[in-house]
């Protein structure tokens, strides 16, 4: 969960850790009361089936992938984060969906 803490709120970055049990929630309101999940999230983490990692570098603004497809989710969250950390040109990561007729070929690949 740390890594996913750490995902989507960078100011938590390598400052705190989660231990234990977790509830994700949506972000606060104007009075500190926790909200829904956005249903974004919600199909992102419950109805996607495969997952890619994409950053942005140095001085650039389009986002950058390679062919790799995760079919879960947090270990898509923890290869954007190691990739943050490690590699120096990243300035920003993400996690997208990948479009069904992207999908086929990594079935396709394992097939063969």
């Amino acid at each position: 969960m740390t890594f996913l803490w750490w995902f989507h709120v960078p100011e938590a970055r390598q400052r705190a850790m989660l231990v234990g049990n977790a509830v994700i929630v949506g972000a606060p309101d104007e009075e500190g009361n926790t909200t829904d999940v956005p249903e974004a999230v919600v199909s992102l983490l419950m109805e996607t089936r495969v997952y890619r990692v994409e950053v942005q570098v140095i001085g650039e603004t389009e986002w950058h992938r390679n062919a790799a497809k995760y079919t879960d989710y947090w270990e898509a969250v923890i290869w954007a984060m190691l990739l943050l950390e490690r590699w120096a040109l990243v300035t920003d990561v993400r996690v997208v969906p990948v479009l069904d007729q992207d999908v086929l070929p990594i079935f396709r690949e394992d097939i063969l």
